[in-house]
């Protein structure tokens, strides 16, 4: 099935964003919440945060260490996959791309260490369940760069969209622009800390964002985090974070055909960004933006609902905002570890890679 994507550059066009999607992203009850898991800070004594080669390993078993407690490592480059891709022009994402709604949002095992008896079990597996996945392009992305466009993959069973929100255009409107009750902006949103947010690898597009629109994210699941872990659960950890290529290549099942549209794509795309391709990140900022640009951002989040599946399954968990123990614990306190990382003062990533 086709996914319609559209284009958010004017205030009326977020107001209908925000208006669309109010009807089913609502916070998880803060009853799901201990204390510790609703904050939406880290405390730093949680971590050990330390530049080296190696990103995520549990502490070794002390009898004085709680369970969650993670030595949180970076890495200095992300491994890829080296993909052989063709150019062609007659690819679009309304052919590529598609929604698996069969096992998306039933998940069998919507577990918790909260007591959720009082809440309805529809709501516990549709509330723990993400149905948004955010990325984010711009030149330079970082504190010192500019965000242009912000990527949001709308996945749930009652809407299905992906919407490329035009930061240049916006600027500030596209966070505090409010939705037609009131209740919502992107700002609120992105901030709630009960609200599920998917990204991948949030470091930079936490900088971006806290650093030129002071939003302090929240709520957020990392998917490279839940990569990682379900490598190192399998006993296949290799000190490496994989980037997102590596992951749609080996991780989402998709058949030939459709594995060589999305290369085209992405080589596509990446010929006019990619200064090593002769193109310039200042891309982003042309407007009206390029076809290419449009079809790149979409390929970028809408294969990420495929991957949280696959790596819950590989993990045996539900990775949820509620998760304390366990790799899910672990994968939350990391995913809220980066976000605060990257918000601090001594925190150096690039657009080449967070720790490059």
């Amino acid at each position: 099935m086709a996914m319609a994507n559209l284009f958010v550059d004017t205030r009326s066009s977020m107001t209908d964003l925000l208006d669309a999607i109010a009807e089913f992203v609502l916070p998880l009850p803060r009853s799901l919440f201990s204390a510790v898991a609703a904050k939406d800070t880290v405390p730093q004594s949680s971590f050990v945060l330390t530049p080296s080669r190696k990103l995520f390993e549990p502490l070794p078993a002390k009898e004085n260490t709680p369970k969650s407690r993670l030595v949180f490592k970076s890495s200095s480059s992300s491994s890829t996959s080296t993909l052989e891709s063709s150019v062609s022009s007659t690819d679009s994402t309304e052919s590529l791309v598609h929604a698996k709604s069969s096992s998306y949002g039933n998940l069998a095992d919507c577990r918790t260490n909260a007591t959720v008896n009082t809440v309805p079990p529809l709501f516990q597996c549709e509330s723990l369940t993400p149905a948004l996945f955010f990325d984010a392009e711009g030149v330079q992305l970082s504190r010192h760069g500019e965000l242009c466009i912000l990527e949001l993959h709308v996945h749930h069973r009652l809407h299905r969209r992906t919407y490329i929100i035009d930061i240049c255009a916006l600027g500030d409107l596209a966070f505090t622009n409010v939705s037609t009750d009131g209740r919502y902006t992107l700002k609120s949103i992105l901030e709630n800390a009960t609200v599920p947010k998917v990204f991948f690898d949030v470091r930079m597009d936490s900088d971006a964002l806290y650093g030129q629109y002071s939003i302090a994210l929240a709520g957020v699941i990392d998917l490279q985090l839940m990569e990682v872990a379900s490598r190192t659960r399998a006993g296949r950890a290799d000190g490496r974070v994989k980037g997102l290529k590596w992951c749609l290549a080996v991780d989402v099942d998709m058949k030939e055909e459709e594995w060589s549209r999305v290369q085209r794509v992405k080589a596509r795309g990446k010929k006019l960004f990619a200064p090593e391709e002769g193109g310039g990140y200042e891309v982003f900022q042309t407007r009206p933006l390029a076809q290419e640009m449009i079809d790149y951002c979409v390929v970028d989040v809408v294969y990420m609902p495929d991957l949280y599946i696959k790596y819950n399954m590989r993990l045996k968990d539900t990775v949820s905002l509620t998760a304390e123990d366990g790799w899910a614990g672990k994968i939350i306190q990391m995913s809220k570890a980066r976000v605060a990382l990257a918000k601090g003062p001594e925190f150096r990533g690039s657009p080449r890679s967070p720790w490059y």
